[in-house]
């Protein structure tokens, strides 16, 4: 898991220029992500720390919407802190490197990331370390089961995603889960090489170190059209999992 996420962070720092002209599904999923928090009440004014900020494409609103008091920006990704750096003042920073090994100082009340968890070598792990007494909301939206299900199918090879279920189980026992819904988006494409430069324009996809020869990519194609084109395109399905937990309220004794 290590190595898959060293991957993606060279990944990932190529495509920052050309990211988010193509992420229309994660744009859709912040979109989807912020309503909910929206409509649960997360509260406005608070400490929070965001993991895996990537560009920007949700901190922007989010900083927008909730006007967080504080507001760390994380990524493992150092060259996204120019993205972000119109963000950041005397109460927005930025502070990079691998979320799993930092420490982060101060104090927060909320927890949130928006598709970036399921990098994570142990993503329940790093929850449990996060949920000291101060912290009161966990909310995040990570990528299912069924994430670029097609890349999988067709190639054989893929990424392994938890289920809906699985990505609740790790919320700490001390939060109650308000949220746990999962989505499936499509965007479509005219070829199956234009799927592979959308993955590869947004540094992230399901297809680990494989280098394509002609033939070998030609087969792709020709199966990849064989099992899911319609009306002359085909599809790339997105799988969202949101999960937004509230810490629950101490008895008295």
């Amino acid at each position: 898991m290590r190595a898959l996420k060293d991957l993606m962070t060279q990944r990932f720092a190529k495509a920052t220029t050309s990211y988010e002209g193509a992420a229309k599904a994660q744009e859709a999923i912040a979109e989807r992500f912020l309503e909910r928090l929206h409509v649960k009440g997360f509260p406005k004014g608070v400490r929070v720390l965001e993991v895996g900020c990537g560009t920007g494409l949700f901190s922007r609103p989010f900083q927008e919407m909730f006007s967080p008091s504080a507001l760390t920006l994380n990524d493992i990704c150092p060259s996204v802190e120019e993205k972000v750096a119109s963000l950041c003042d005397a109460r927005t920073q930025f502070k990079a490197g691998d979320a799993e090994r930092l420490a982060f100082e101060p104090s927060y009340d909320a927890l949130v990331s928006c598709s970036a968890l399921q990098w994570f070598e142990a993503p329940g792990d790093f929850l449990a370390r996060m949920a000291e007494p101060e912290l009161t909301w966990i909310a995040f939206c990570a990528f299912g089961e069924g994430n670029m299900r097609e890349i999988k199918a067709v190639s054989g090879v893929g990424l392994s995603y938890p289920t809906k279920k699985a990505w609740a189980r790790m919320v700490p026992e001390d939060f109650e889960v308000l949220v746990c819904e999962e989505e499936r988006l499509t965007l479509w494409f005219d070829t199956p090489l234009d799927v592979l430069r959308h993955i590869k324009a947004t540094g992230v996809g399901g297809v680990a170190r494989v280098r394509w020869g002609k033939e070998a990519l030609g087969a792709f194609c020709t199966a990849y059209v064989e099992a899911f084109e319609d009306k002359g395109k085909v599809p790339l399905t997105y799988h969202p999992v949101y999960v937004i937990a509230r810490r629950k309220p101490t008895r008295s004794r």
